[in-house]
């Protein structure tokens, strides 16, 4: 796990990063491509924080061919919650909120769209 920003709060954008670092890859020359997904962009759109959590899990407890071939060749890097104030926000505050939690110059609060 690894820090990859700070929020408007100071709250941290944590990463997870998934691999097998020994791996029996045909040109282990190369370095390993990576995929990167995030969730929790928009903060009350609860269910993509959930699957990108579910498949951290799944990337670390499965053994089954495809996951562990993907991790041979590939560098998994998840965001799960790359808007954490918002997200904090909407079970402290209001349910509904979407945006991030930055206090704009006109006083008003979050960057993006209702």
């Amino acid at each position: 796990m690894c820090n990859v920003g700070t929020t408007h709060e100071g709250r941290k954008i944590m990463a997870l990063r998934f691999t097998n670092p020994v791996s029996a890859r045909i040109n282990a020359t190369l370095p390993k491509k990576q995929f990167y997904v995030q969730g929790g962009i928009h903060a009350r759109e609860l269910i993509s924080h959930a699957a990108t959590q579910y498949f951290a899990y799944h990337l670390a407890t499965s053994n089954e061919t495809a996951i562990t071939t993907l991790l041979d060749e590939t560098e998994v890097v998840l965001v799960p919650v790359v808007n954490p104030g918002g997200y904090a926000y909407t079970w402290n505050g209001d349910r509904l909120w979407r945006k991030n939690r930055h206090v704009n110059n006109d006083g008003s609060s979050g960057v993006g769209t209702f």
